[in-house]
């Protein structure tokens, strides 16, 4: 991956950080705080992001990467992070 995705990564990422301590301080359970930061703060932080920076996108273009391309890499990226932490926390909980 390019320099230039991590940097759409950092900045959609801050935004789903703050939407996961959000939940956190809300739900309090580290399995809902997992989820969202998998699932649910990749959805808030691509609306945000869109809503605040979609100028930013032709940026993106310009340097090869399309908006659908990022945004998948980074809820794939974000979700597979999640998940694997789950299973591990899951597995220390229940064994």
């Amino acid at each position: 991956m390019s320099e230039l995705f991590f940097r759409y990564y950092r900045d959609v990422t801050k935004y789903n950080l703050l939407f996961t301590i959000f939940i956190s301080v809300i739900s309090q359970s580290p399995f809902a705080i997992l989820m969202s930061f998998g699932i649910a703060g990749n959805i808030f932080s691509f609306f945000i992001y869109r809503h605040f920076q979609s100028i930013e996108y032709y940026f993106y273009l310009n340097g090869g990467l399309s908006k659908n391309r990022i945004m998948l890499n980074t809820f794939l990226i974000n979700f597979l992070l999640s998940f694997t932490l789950f299973i591990v926390m899951w597995k220390i909980n229940w064994n």
